[in-house]
């Protein structure tokens, strides 16, 4: 793809056709906004989904900003009212029968809050990280925040497999990323080996190349860093 300065298309190939789903003649001339979210003139991070059920269009305002693979939108809207009781306030203590019952420790006030890897479970957990999320006005510490969030989701290897005739398949994580909207940038971080981190700056990038390219973010182990001898 070919645009001005000022975002407007000039030139669309094949590979773009492909991607985005319009022919080059549909895009040309026209902004780049009406292939993604311009978020320089959406500040609020406002989102809707669209999806296709059965053949039906169906269009909804998301006014949380998350999503999942599956299933159904306004099933995962259903699916809040059976986890009204979260909050990030622990519940203290309560007294039953003239007896005083206290927590077992911090995040009481979660308890019941879905944990496994299934669709809806994660929709719950991200909806409330999302909404208890504080934001700072460091960039470094929000994207270091957010990877704490996102390893919530992380699958371990061996914990979630799919056996298929006599072939065991393990599902896992193998790179958390995060896109940052201001710098145009996308911040991975590798699975197997969490200090490990990169970034792609997407205005940098060839996007109108006819081949993939990719990278390699996996560098020499690195030792646990002995600080014993700064005790003394």
């Amino acid at each position: 793809m070919a645009l001005t300065p000022d975002r407007q298309l000039t030139n669309v190939n094949k590979a773009a056709e492909k991607m985005f789903g319009y022919s080059s003649e549909e895009l040309v001339n026209f902004p780049t906004d009406v292939l993604h979210v311009d978020h320089d003139n959406f500040p609020a991070g406002n989102s809707i989904v669209i999806e296709y059920v059965k053949g039906q269009l169906n269009i909804y305002d998301n006014p949380f900003g998350v999503i999942t693979n599956a299933s159904e939108f306004d099933s995962h809207l259903a699916n809040i009212k059976n986890y009204l009781n979260l909050s990030t306030s622990d519940v203290g203590s309560r007294k039953l029968a003239g007896e005083t019952f206290t927590i077992f420790g911090q995040g009481s006030a979660l308890f019941c809050i879905p944990g496994d890897f299934t669709p809806p479970s994660r929709f719950i957990r991200v909806l409330f990280f999302t909404l208890s999320y504080i934001e700072t006005k460091n960039a470094q510490d929000n994207f270091s925040q957010l990877f704490h969030v996102l390893s919530s989701f992380d699958i371990p290897k061996g914990s979630v497999r799919e056996k298929n005739s006599d072939v065991t398949h393990e599902d896992y994580t193998p790179v958390d990323d995060r896109a940052g909207f201001e710098k145009q940038g996308l911040l991975l971080q590798d699975g197997k080996q969490q200090s490990d981190q990169g970034v792609v700056h997407l205005l940098k990038c060839n996007l109108d190349a006819k081949k993939i390219s990719g990278f390699k973010m996996e560098t020499p182990h690195q030792d646990v860093l002995d600080v014993t001898p700064e005790l003394k």
